[in-house]
């Protein structure tokens, strides 16, 4: 059974991933590397550009340093279970160092409710890795639970 489900959140990269990884090893994660459709991927690079004068004249400067959700949301749950983890490591093995050998960080989280409540669950960056967590239901007595999902 397939419901939907309202994710919100993203993750930063530091050092940003520069124009040159956009246009080279990073450009399936870019939306603006060729005309796809939101729907084609759950995770984008937030690629921005600024300008800047220089000697020269201006200096146009694209780079990333944020992960973002896509902008088609809802979403159906079983596309976010299947995928949202994967494509965050996927993005992190790509993009671990600089084309100079620098190590990158990531961190961040995205939560994600359904429709019906109490579902809800997350992906976060523990130790370099994507990670799913889901969460535990604390009484008052101090007992604990799992929620199912």
């Amino acid at each position: 059974m397939s419901y939907l489900s309202y994710p919100q959140g993203d993750f930063t990269v530091a050092p940003p991933i520069t124009e040159a990884e956009i246009r080279g090893r990073a450009a399936k994660y870019a939306p603006t590397a060729t005309p796809r459709g939101e729907y084609e991927r759950l995770l984008w690079l937030d690629v921005t550009t600024s300008r800047r004068m220089i000697p020269e004249g201006e200096l146009t400067v694209r780079q990333s340093s944020r992960i973002r959700l896509t902008k088609d949301v809802p979403l159906r749950d079983g596309a976010l279970r299947d995928g949202l983890r994967n494509e965050l490591q996927e993005i992190m093995d790509c993009l671990a160092t600089t084309p100079d050998g620098v190590r990158r960080t990531f961190a961040g989280t995205v939560l994600v409710r359904g429709e019906e409540s109490p579902y809800i669950w997350r992906v976060t960056i523990v130790d370099g890795r994507a990670v799913e967590e889901e969460p535990v239901l604390l009484w008052p007595n101090g007992d604990k639970e799992k929620v199912s999902l």
